[in-house]
């Protein structure tokens, strides 16, 4: 009953959501760095603490706005042709044929469209408004040739004060704090004149993505700073920008929190293990924190339930009344909202991704506590590893899969990832 009445409150009068994503954010960063506007917001909702994404940037914003686990986005995203997911089910025009007024701000990083300028990909996935977002980061390729485009010398590299942005269409350069700039955009947006609509806005952070700087929201750059110095002060300025976006809404509004893979290994912090953090399988790689506000949620309650970025649009469908979530990967969420304590809805989650052109990572976990790790290298050579996460959980203890003691368990498993990935590259 408290379900049904939890999807009757949102069907009658839908009020407005935000979606806040950090960039190269894991579990481990969240809990070990002050980040009091996020504690605030967990203490108001619910915490998912067995969270998994992929293993960098595209490919879980992929899963998030279409509920599958992955799709094609594992190339440079600067020079991708193929991104044609506008055309399907899709977190926009979901929530556009909800009745929403939609927008995005931020880090797009969902390549361009064959069919239409990059400038306009988050108006064809549905989003009515779309304002200080950039196609790639922060410092790459993709960034700089823009940069040249718009004026700037050869070979200048974008940093968090110098970085093209484009408006509804309209590209500039900015020399705008880029953090400050997003949560700016999203406010003027908000504060505009608005009917009898609801509003959903995707607020997409670049921090605390690399290049590593220290914000001056943080005082004086300390002599000596390393780059996970650097890091943890670009999250505590990121929780800063979210506490202005969540003072901004209203308290009824939908929130809904994620990092979209783990830590890069360049800002790890001393307890983190070399090599297994962002662009690997690995927990450091993939698991995330994940953290939801809304109406009737228990609030301070937090999940253990084997969960996915993807799991997110599902919801969003059942809590609105829209779409059909029968195809997808993701699951609703919505009884454990409710219940805590409920069950998780996936028997198995799937995590990949290319970490470079030629090589592919990929790996299933089970809601026993399983997971089958699959890396093919760049000279084409698969390794495979079996790890008990609930006997080893920093997997320091691989399990040959040819050698293990529970040999049905590997080859469902292995059918698992053979499915999603043939499903990923289709």
């Amino acid at each position: 009953m408290l379900v049904l009445a939890l999807l009757a409150c949102a069907i009658q009068r839908p009020p407005d959501v935000v979606f806040l994503i950090a960039d190269d954010f894991g579990s481990y960063d969240l809990e070990h760095i002050d980040t009091p506007n996020l504690d605030r917001l967990a203490a108001t909702g619910i915490c998912f603490t067995r969270t998994y994404a992929n293993i960098v940037c595209t490919p879980s914003r992929d899963s998030f706005l279409t509920g599958m686990w992955s799709n094609r986005f594992y190339e440079n995203t600067c020079t991708l042709g193929t991104n044609t997911d506008f055309g399907v089910q899709n977190l926009g025009n979901i929530l556009d044929a909800a009745g929403f007024e939609t927008a995005f701000f931020g880090k797009w990083h969902l390549g361009q469209s064959p069919v239409a300028s990059y400038r306009a990909a988050p108006h064809l996935w549905g989003f009515e408004t779309a304002r200080a977002w950039n196609t790639d980061g922060i410092r790459t390729a993709c960034v700089t040739a823009s940069l040249e485009a718009l004026g700037m010398p050869t070979g200048t590299l974008g940093n968090y004060t110098l970085w093209p942005t484009i408006d509804d269409g309209i590209e500039s350069l900015s020399t705008r704090h880029n953090t400050d700039a997003i949560v700016d955009a999203f406010q003027a947006w908000n504060q505009e004149p608005r009917g009898t609509d609801p509003r959903a806005a995707v607020v997409s952070f670049n921090t605390p993505h690399k290049p590593f700087y220290w914000p001056t929201s943080q005082g004086l750059e300390p002599p000596g700073a390393t780059d996970r110095d650097k890091f943890e002060a670009m999250v505590r300025d990121m929780d800063r920008a979210i506490g202005k976006v969540l003072r901004s809404i209203p308290e009824n509004a939908w929130v809904f929190f994620f990092g979209d893979n783990g830590t890069d290994n360049r800002a790890r912090a001393p307890a983190q293990p070399a090599g297994k953090l962002k662009a690997t399988t690995y927990e450091g790689g993939v698991r995330v924190p994940m953290i939801w506000r809304g109406p009737r949620i228990l609030p301070g309650t937090s999940s253990d339930a084997l969960v996915h970025v993807a799991d997110i649009l599902p919801t969003v469908m059942q809590l609105f009344h829209t779409g059909d979530p029968s195809a997808l990967d993701g699951r609703s969420l919505v009884p454990l909202l409710m219940n805590p304590d409920a069950p998780s809805p996936h028997r198995y989650v799937y995590v990949g991704g290319r970490p470079s052109v030629g090589a592919f990572r990929q790996a299933v976990i089970s809601h026993s506590g399983w997971k089958l790790q699959s890396d093919l290298s760049v000279a084409q050579v698969l390794t495979e590893r079996l790890f008990d996460l609930t006997n080893d959980p920093d997997e320091l203890l691989p399990i040959d899969p040819q050698t293990a003691p529970n040999p049905g368990l590997v080859a469902e498993l292995r059918g698992v990832l053979a499915d999603a990935e043939q499903r990923a590259l289709r």
